[in-house]
């Protein structure tokens, strides 16, 4: 989710595969929309109570301050680092790719930075819809025997002060475009 400052992203879990342990009082998903409701702050959200939240990964991206936090909740402590705002990252869900196979991913995704230095938005997107690690089950566009599949791919580029949000449905391959001044 972006409002043209803020980029948000929500993974679910944290550091590895974890047990669920309901009853949680309040979805994951509603931690985005807190934080573009009531607080458009880091420091406003690592004080919330997070003990009503399963286990997740916020991205939170500020494009004014050109900084990249990542705040973890691993179901009983939160943990938050400020990344380099000039480095490129990809993540994966512990949900659904055990360790071995993330590695696989960042290997990937290192070896496409090395043979695309600066990629274009476009380069990018492709990354994310054709990224092969030999393994349909895990590949970048997942498609797994149970039926789950990557479903979307969401792109937010940066364009000076224009910000630039591209959505592929997979499912249908339909895609939308559109620009948040």
């Amino acid at each position: 989710a972006t409002n043209g400052r803020y980029t948000l992203c929500l993974l679910n879990g944290a550091f590895e595969k974890h047990v669920s342990k309901p009853p949680y009082t309040k979805s994951r998903g509603q931690i985005i929309l807190d934080f573009f409701k009531n607080t458009n702050s880091v420091d406003s959200l690592v004080v919330n109570y997070l003990k009503d939240f399963e286990n997740f990964t916020l991205i939170i991206i500020d494009s004014k301050q050109k900084s990249i936090n990542k705040l973890v909740w691993d179901g009983s402590q939160k943990y938050l680092d400020q990344l380099d705002w000039n480095m490129p990252y990809m993540w994966s869900s512990c949900t659904l790719y055990s360790k071995e196979i993330v590695q696989k991913r960042d290997l990937l995704f290192k070896q496409f930075l090395t043979n695309n230095i600066n990629p274009k938005p476009q380069e990018l997107f492709d990354f994310h819809k054709f990224g092969d690690i030999g393994d349909r089950c895990n590949n970048l566009f997942m498609k797994r025997e149970d039926g789950l599949c990557t479903q979307s791919i969401s792109q937010i580029e940066y364009i000076q002060k224009v910000v630039r949000f591209r959505y592929l449905d997979t499912l249908t391959d339909q895609e939308a475009s559109f620009v948040i001044l």
